[in-house]
């Protein structure tokens, strides 16, 4: 018998769905990692990589936001001031240096990247510069949506 509000599946779907979140995370890591690496300066490309990946994590909070603002007719960065919105970012950077550096060493993830296979390697980049157009339509759009129906500061 199951214990009320659980799913006799819920034990499958649940570990499914964070290996998958996780594996497009450090996917995001390697295209970062092999774009800089591709660069003329390969120097300190995991840093890069991981500037990079913190980068698009803030810019999606930021999306959330953006459209929490357009939903609820209020903004959410309102009370937001620099130094909460530095120790937000910088709180995201520490999150992802602990898991690329400290957990998962990020050249095993460089690794198990390397190993996939050409038509693999292709059907991912497809995906991650699909994922990268949509985010940055997305912002457009809500910037979009905000210019036409402007959301007043609450006093």
């Amino acid at each position: 018998m199951y214990c009320h509000g659980e799913h006799k599946n819920s034990k499958i779907i649940l570990p499914t769905i964070q290996n998958t979140m996780k594996f497009f995370y450090e996917l995001f890591f390697y295209k970062f990692y092999k774009i800089s690496e591709a660069a003329p300066s390969k120097w300190m490309s995991e840093w890069k990589a991981l500037f990079c990946i913190s980068l698009i994590f803030i810019f999606c909070m930021y999306l959330v936001a953006i459209y929490y603002s357009i939903l609820s007719r209020e903004l959410m960065f309102e009370k937001l001031d620099t130094t909460k919105i530095i120790l937000i970012c910088s709180f995201v950077v520490i999150i992802n240096f602990i898991y690329f550096f400290v957990f998962k060493p990020w050249n095993l993830i460089i690794i198990q990247f390397d190993k996939f296979e050409k038509k693999k390697k292709r059907n991912l980049n497809y995906f991650f510069f699909t994922f990268l157009l949509f985010l940055f339509i997305f912002l457009i759009f809500g910037f979009y949506l905000m210019s036409i129906n402007p959301i007043e500061s609450m006093p």
